[in-house]
């Protein structure tokens, strides 16, 4: 599995929202870049987050620069399904990490808004299939 730095700037997002429960407890342990692996979907020359979206925001807080990001092959199965993510979330004008600032739920609103919606996606994307 190849492994590299990147700015985190330049990582595209596939989720809307942050939990702010899961915020508070990574902005405790998150002390060094060593714990950023995070999974990626790479589509072109873009480089998209599929899991770790609160551990990316929360090394931004902190002033981080980088992590290290890896290709997710099995997501590559996904494609579909991950863009449906994509396209709502550019819909939402929210692309990158930063743009995810004002977007900090509680744990209620964040089952409410992102993971139910989530959930009808998933289950119509699995209909389709």
């Amino acid at each position: 599995m190849n492994k590299y730095e990147i700015n985190i700037s330049k990582i595209r997002v596939t989720q809307l929202f942050i939990n702010r429960r899961k915020y508070v407890d990574i902005n405790k342990w998150l002390t060094d870049k060593s714990k950023l692996e995070i999974p990626v979907l790479k589509l072109g020359d873009e480089v998209f987050c599929i899991d770790g979206h609160s551990r990316l925001f929360t090394a931004m807080k902190k002033s981080k620069r980088t992590c290290t990001i890896y290709e997710d092959i099995e997501s590559l199965s996904l494609v579909d399904l991950y863009l449906k993510f994509i396209k709502w979330c550019e819909k939402e004008n929210v692309c990158y990490i930063s743009d995810l600032e004002d977007r900090i739920l509680s744990e209620k609103d964040y089952k409410k808004y992102w993971i139910k919606p989530c959930e009808l996606i998933c289950r119509q994307y699995e209909e389709e299939s």
